[in-house]
């Protein structure tokens, strides 16, 4: 099922001389009203806005007269400049500013997706040129305005501010919310080089036109597509306008955040370009203005580390598999970086050399390239590592040779072409998104993300490392418990994949004198340290040992692990009932009782699966602790340790109580909102927290499972991407805290993701 549906309709737009009664009564309006000559045409206007005076030939009237009357935008225009001269204050003059600015764009939009009127002119619908002529009269006139009381500079610049975020889309990207929505942001650009032909357009903002609002349904669920255009100037990139765009549907805990992000822009041919670089060329934009420079900063969003390039993380395997028609599509893989120890620059499609200075990328180092350097910058400073990125190059578009004619057959065609196959582009790379991030998706992709996860597994576990060296096996990961939850990893992954080379690490610690010797460890010297996180941990460990070897040998380990945890869950008192369901670390008895059950269901130990029901009804199924830890608790970004205890004893009762489907059921959603989300820790405040997006979503999969509510699984592979795109929080390599967080943190992950393959109880592999 693939249905279209547009969300915004005529009625939407709000009628000009509404708002103007609406603003002279507003309060503080006290000025009385200008008459219409408010205008000092001495004040500078820019360069670009000089442009609106332009003829399409000696003897014609000005090219932007043209094209808005040939819009219908003209009338738009003439009531602006009436009624920003009867403001009476600098408040009045913002509202208008605003409100002309948002329905400039509603009207656009309306003009570019909705049937044919004649009110909105006569040209083709794909036209952006009317929008952009007007746009220019809006901006002129707020520059050269002269009202009758003081403004500073400062004000001027927050008025036209104001105007151009409105009128640009850029302050009405509002997305539905909901667990089941792909939200797409994507920009076009304004037309450029009118400084040789004034009739210029711009597909990509054509294309943006077209796919502002789109919502449409598929087999996944909602797709939902916002779109803005961006200024062909460098004063308006250094000002921030990419990253005030992009920027607020990057953060982690916004509802509007994007699943994909997009720049578009016009280049030669439909070219996804690979890389994007830290450097602008210099050549002139639609001022006439530009200096090569390296692309500066922007103060007021987060930066990350300086890159010389960022690589796209768009799905253009399957844009360019999409088969869209009539143009070519390909990945771009140009770049020209100077070497280090070189001053001459040297274009190649290898990739970035280590240690060079980016001088283009592939879309080259105009401001296309840039604003897919600045989006993408502003994405991997707010650690939106989870969402793809990058930018598309559309053809270019030609124009009649009669260059007093506005357009012909061929010329609009060809725009019709351009526009409608980069919709269809952006439509497959968002209904790609959707389906890596779709539950099938995440299916597909789980295999590999453990396999990623298991590297930092691999290095620590070989280690004999000081804090544990009496132990014989679980030496290595820093500490005991470490080891196991390593193993565990090692042995899970040999399972689904039959690679050798994982078993091979763990069995390379494990001979009969080695099991001999570690039994007698665990009874002595970590007998209660261990007990019961890592107790825990080992029967999962040898769960998988079991079932993926059919070896036995060391089941003495996990009987002694078993007779542990129960004898200390047993001897709890009331009070340490409830400090050690709360505790967010080792002594946790929700995972306690959680591996008690794995051990049972596998071993089919009915006298063990019974006492862990009767030790969760004493427990875990205490009425005060519904007060005492809600799951909210656990939703907070400075969550100081590795568990989410509230979370975790729902997901153990899920697990642990033995009662009908519907009993359980009910349960558990008297308690978790079915609704809930939690949002990725995206900066753990210690070492300890870099684990919570894993543990986290570990609970939520139970209670998915126990409930049936997709949202919760979709809150876990939103956790699980989210963490696994983010390396710098589990590998040894690229984490500032390295060991610290390297030798256990990505062994979460793992068991999170392998809960996902089998339910518990399952038989062996």
């Amino acid at each position: 099922m693939n249905k279209t549906r547009r969300y915004r309709s005529a009625a939407s737009v709000i009628g000009i001389s509404a708002l103007a009664l609406a603003l002279l009564a507003a309060p503080g309006a006290t000025a009385a009203p200008r008459s219409a000559d408010c205008y000092d045409t001495d004040l500078p206007a820019t360069v670009e806005e000089s442009r609106l005076t332009v003829p399409t030939v000696p003897g014609a009237a000005p090219a932007s007269e043209q094209l808005l009357a040939a819009g219908g935008f003209q009338r738009n225009v003439d009531r602006f400049a009436t009624q920003l001269c009867a403001a009476p204050n600098l408040r009045s003059a913002t509202m208008l500013a605003e409100q002309h600015g948002a329905t400039l764009w509603r009207s656009a939009i309306q003009r570019a997706q909705g049937p044919s009127r004649p009110s909105l002119g006569w040209i083709d619908s794909y036209d952006d040129r009317p929008l952009y002529w007007a746009h220019l009269s809006a901006t002129r006139a707020l520059r050269q305005w002269d009202p009758g009381f003081p403004i500073s500079d400062e004000e001027r610049a927050e008025l036209i501010k104001a105007f151009v975020y409105n009128a640009r889309g850029i302050d009405s990207t509002d997305f539905p919310e909901g667990a089941d929505v792909t939200r797409v942001l994507v920009s076009g650009f304004d037309p450029y080089t009118l400084q040789t032909e004034p009739r210029r357009s711009n597909p990509s903002g054509v294309t943006a036109l077209q796919l502002d609002g789109l919502r449409y349904e598929t087999d996944e669920g909602l797709i939902a597509i916002e779109a803005v255009t961006l200024p062909v100037t460098w004063s308006g990139f250094d000002a921030g306008i990419v990253e005030d765009a992009f920027g607020p549907h990057l953060r982690s805990d916004s509802p509007q955040r994007a699943d994909m992000i997009m720049t578009i822009s016009q280049g030669g041919s439909f070219n996804i370009e690979q890389w994007a670089g830290r450097w602008r060329g210099g050549s002139d934009d639609n001022n006439n203005e530009g200096e090569p420079e390296v692309v500066p900063e922007v103060a007021t969003w987060p930066m990350p580390e300086p890159a010389e390039f960022i690589e796209t993380t768009l799905p253009h395997e399957a844009m360019v598999a999409a088969g869209t028609t009539p143009f070519a599509v390909q990945l771009n893989p140009r770049i020209c970086e100077v070497l280090a120890g070189q001053t001459a620059q040297t274009c190649h499609n290898n990739g970035p050399t280590e240690g060079s200075a980016a001088r283009s990328g592939g879309g080259g180092n105009y401001l296309s390239n840039e604003s897919m350097y600045r989006s993408n910058r502003v994405r991997l400073g707010l650690r939106a590592t989870d969402v793809p990125g990058g930018h598309l190059h559309t053809p270019a578009q030609t124009y009649p040779s009669d260059r007093s004619l506005l357009i012909d057959p061929a010329t609009q065609q060809r725009r019709h072409d351009i526009a409608d196959q980069g919709v269809a582009l952006v439509k497959a790379a968002a209904e790609a998104t959707q389906e890596r991030n779709s539950w099938a998706g995440f299916q597909a992709d789980r295999v590999e993300m453990i396999e990623q996860l298991i590297e930092p597994v691999e290095h620590c576990f070989v280690q004999n490392d000081a804090y544990d060296t009496n132990s014989q096996i679980f030496d290595g990961c820093y500490d005991w418990h470490s080891a196991v939850h390593g193993a565990y990893s090692l042995q899970a992954l040999y399972g689904l994949t039959d690679d050798q080379r994982y078993l091979d690490v763990v069995q390379s610690k494990i001979t009969p004198e080695s099991i001999t010797a570690e039994l007698a460890y665990m009874r002595g010297r970590i007998t209660n340290s261990e007990n019961p996180y890592g107790f825990s941990w080992y029967l999962a460990f040898q769960k998988e040992r079991e079932e993926t070897t059919g070896n036995y040998d060391m089941r003495p380990l996990a009987d002694e692990a078993v007779a542990r945890i129960r004898t200390l869950v047993t001897g709890l008192t009331p009070q340490q009932m409830i400090d050690r369901v709360l505790v967010p670390n080792y002594p946790n008895v929700s995972w306690a009782l959680i591996h008690l059950k794995l051990w049972a269901e596998y071993t089919g130990d009915e006298e063990l699966a019974a006492f862990v029901h009767q030790q969760t009804e004493r427990i875990l199924l205490n009425p005060v602790l519904d007060t005492r830890c809600p799951v909210s608790a656990d939703t907070t970004q400075d969550h100081r340790e590795f568990f989410p205890p509230c979370l975790m004893r729902i997901a153990a009762v899920a697990q642990t109580w033995d009662v009908p489907a519907a009993t359980l059921k009910a349960w558990v959603e008297e308690r978790v909102p079915s609704d809930l989300w939690i949002d990725p820790v995206i900066a753990p405040v210690r070492n300890h927290s870099h684990a919570l997006n894993f543990s986290r979503a570990y609970a939520l999969w139970h209670i998915y499972e126990a409930t049936g509510n997709v949202q919760h699984r979709s809150n876990f592979t939103d956790l699980i991407r989210y963490q696994v795109s983010r390396p710098d929080l589990w590998t040894l390599e690229d984490s500032e805290l390295g060991y610290d967080v390297s030798h256990w943190v990505a062994q979460f992950g793992i068991r999170a993701i392998m809960q996902t393959f089998r339910d518990i109880g399952d038989p062996p592999r």
